[in-house]
């Protein structure tokens, strides 16, 4: 017997309002292995993508592969927003927001900065997230994002699964 109903929908009826709570209703990736020079502790946007939610329930799981360089006294930190909003805040260690930098003392290093966040938008309307990083720490030495100098490089990505509510 052939499927022909889903959550008493017929199959061509199908609307992310009649799927199980939990399911992946789109995925999205953002990806660049573009350098970017951070000289200052001033948020620059890194990666980004728009995404529509299917419905005012949904909720977007956003994971980050976010790569890095960091000179003498220095580290990094990335900030992930939705639209104009901070989302996870590294910088801000006195809010309730979840913080995520990288520093390594003297010397330098090739951070990685892997994040999981769940954001619950309650929208319709066109969403756009935002990878966004910068220098973290008064040392002379820069940062950047997806390596630095002539020779090293890497590439950055995010996903944001949209999951039914």
């Amino acid at each position: 017997m052939a499927l022909t109903r889903i959550n008493n929908q017929a199959l061509t009826g199908i609307t992310a309002a009649g799927l199980p709570s939990g399911t992946i209703l789109q995925v999205k990736q953002a990806s660049s292995s573009t350098k970017i020079e951070l000289q200052s502790e001033v948020f620059v946007d890194c990666l980004s993508l728009s995404i529509t939610p299917s419905a005012t329930t949904s909720k977007f799981l956003i994971s980050t592969f976010v790569t890095g360089y960091t000179q003498s006294a220095n580290g990094g930190a990335i900030r992930i927003m939705r639209d104009a909003t901070e989302i996870l805040d590294p910088n801000n260690l006195n809010s309730s927001n979840q913080h995520y930098y990288s520093y390594h003392g003297s010397t330098s290093a090739y951070p990685t900065f892997t994040v999981s966040h769940l954001d619950t938008p309650s929208t319709t309307s066109t969403i756009t997230y935002k990878i966004q990083m910068c220098r973290y720490g008064a040392g002379t030495g820069n940062v950047w994002f997806n390596g630095g100098g002539a020779n090293q490089g890497s590439t950055s990505s995010f996903t944001v699964m949209e999951i039914a509510g």
